[in-house]
């Protein structure tokens, strides 16, 4: 819900897109019990390949079973039960605030709730797309799907007052449904001060990781590669892998090439741990996909644009779409060969040698450009268009 006479904070936490909150929200709730784990450990389990093969094959059933759920059951998305407390809910929130206008975001269905609500309470509705929905480059579902999702989302968008993503690209896939589309992309929320003088190259990568588009086995690999050739460097450098999608893997391919003491792995921590991370860093990671069409910016390429930070862009294709902004906006570099890898960190360690600290060109026009405090007034721009209509 928005409303008009509400002023905009000058710092801090910004009311629109704002996922600390959610993400906290979203915790899971896991009691951990006894924190004396030496009775688990001294537990011994053994199976035949019979049983091995026999809990394969359950597995197998049960993932099964939980596609057909989700292919066909959970329409438009897994979170379609709470449609009812979502109303409920809202309409409390709209009796009590009297809003001046709805935005809705992800879960889908919260668009269908915003939708009804909008033409309730006659209010115009905002729905907003971090990631596409029929029209998403990563979409898992059978034609049969796409053709109940792509009717579903045309029948819907075309009765909301703006549709609005992240990206320029996107922008033009969502005007099928709706001619009124616009990208105000993501944002960072703070700046953070130029890297301290270190002898360690501290490389951080934020975000989750997407296997099967995301070539993070690149960096892992380089970087081996680079400390064959190079083992001074091997106690300079330490690299911290925070998300998901990819721990596994990582953890293993670590492993393999005897990097396992040199990349540390976290889960999803909360928003200001992570700030203190990037700034305890002195190098950040993104890993672009190999398509040139896809018009994915992930978020964390705007969050780092506010770490003074060097960036990192390990891909295969120069003509990806992420990668003509890093390199247009000289952000930092674009790696697909070791080769410009060992370059990239020789350069690091040569500076601090020269002049004590990384160099890190001054970024501050494209910091105004992209901060929360100017997505907000994007925003609030098309609001006030919106209203006064």
């Amino acid at each position: 819900m928005w409303k008009k006479e509400v002023p905009l904070p000058k710092e801090g936490i910004y009311p629109i897109r704002n996922y600390s909150s959610l993400i906290d929200f979203a915790k899971r709730m896991v009691k951990q019990g006894s924190s004396n784990t030496s009775l688990l450990d001294s537990i011994e389990i053994k199976l035949t390949e019979e049983q091995i093969r026999g809990i394969h094959k359950n597995l197998k059933i049960i993932q099964i079973f939980k596609r057909l759920y989700e292919e066909v059951i959970c329409i438009p998305d897994e979170y379609w039960l709470n449609y009812s407390k979502i109303i409920k809910e809202s309409e409390a929130i709209i009796k009590a605030e009297k809003p001046d206008l709805i935005m809705s975001q992800y879960p889908n269905i919260f668009h269908f709730a915003a939708k009804n609500l909008s033409k309730k309470y006659k209010l115009p509705w905002v729905a907003d797309f971090v990631d596409l929905w029929s029209q998403n480059f990563l979409y898992s579902y059978s034609k049969f799907r796409y053709a109940i999702d792509f009717k579903l989302e045309k029948n819907l968008l075309k009765q909301a007052d703006l549709v609005s993503t992240v990206s320029p690209v996107w922008a033009d896939k969502l005007k099928i449904f709706n001619n009124n589309s616009i990208c105000i992309e993501h944002s960072f929320r703070e700046v953070s001060p130029y890297p301290n003088k270190s002898e360690v190259l501290k490389i951080l990568y934020a975000g989750r990781i997407y296997p099967s588009i995301q070539h993070y086995e690149d960096f892992l690999s380089y970087l081996s590669s680079f400390l064959e050739n190079h083992p001074k460097y091997r106690s300079q450098i330490s690299v911290d892998f925070v998300g998901e999608g990819a721990n596994s893997q990582i953890r293993m391919l670590a492993k393999s090439l005897n990097l396992d003491e040199i990349i540390k792995i976290n889960e999803r921590i909360p928003f200001d741990e992570l700030e203190e991370k990037k700034k305890d860093s002195n190098m950040l990671l993104i890993f672009p996909t190999s398509s040139k069409e896809d018009g994915w910016y992930t978020s964390k390429l705007f969050d780092y644009i506010g770490s003074n930070r060097e960036i990192l862009a390990i891909g295969r294709e120069k003509d990806n779409f992420m990668v003509k902004m890093l390199l247009e906006k000289d952000l930092g570099k674009f790696i697909d060969s070791y080769q410009q890898f060992d370059l990239a960190l020789k350069e690091y360690f040569r500076n601090i040698k020269d002049f004590g600290v990384p160099i890190v060109k001054d970024n501050s026009q494209i910091q105004e450009k992209y901060s929360a405090k100017i997505m907000v007034e994007r925003f609030t721009k098309e609001f006030d268009k919106l209203l006064k209509k």
